[in-house]
């Protein structure tokens, strides 16, 4: 099917220049917004011409907000960053930014996570949110 050829090729881009700006940190915490960065495609078999679009996919982007308190401790429970691959016949193009949620744009602007449900107890006790904190989460 056409989504198992453009996973393969996907693939493919990361095993044939692992050096490609993006692969490497992936799964790293990086907040940092790029976009339409060229691939190179190295392989002696072109992209097919047939492969045009955009995929787009949600994974891991940042679970700390530079203080050392409240830092959440699953990427489960972190905020998504989307990555795009636009291909455009032999081009394609990574590009990748931040979900600017509400609960993400206030703790990037306060510098530190802001009152919300979490699915993990922190690190210890005096980090834990308020009674009055959690009224504002509700």
């Amino acid at each position: 099917t056409c989504l198992g050829v453009l996973l393969l090729f996907l693939t493919c881009i990361q095993l044939v220049h692992p050096e490609n700006v993006g692969w490497k940190s992936f799964l790293a915490e990086d907040p940092t917004e790029f976009h339409d960065l060229p691939l190179v495609w190295e392989d002696t078999t072109p992209v097919p011409s047939w492969l045009s679009g955009t995929y787009v996919r949600n994974g891991p982007g940042q679970i700390t907000f530079g203080s050392p308190r409240r830092q959440l401790s699953s990427w489960l429970e972190g905020f998504a960053k989307l990555h795009s691959f636009k291909l455009s016949g032999s081009s394609v193009l990574f590009s990748g930014a931040m979900l600017q949620s509400p609960n993400y744009v206030a703790s990037v602007k306060k510098g530190e996570l802001v009152p919300q449900i979490t699915l993990n107890k922190f690190s210890s006790d005096e980090e834990e949110w308020t009674w009055w904190e959690k009224l504002h989460i509700v």
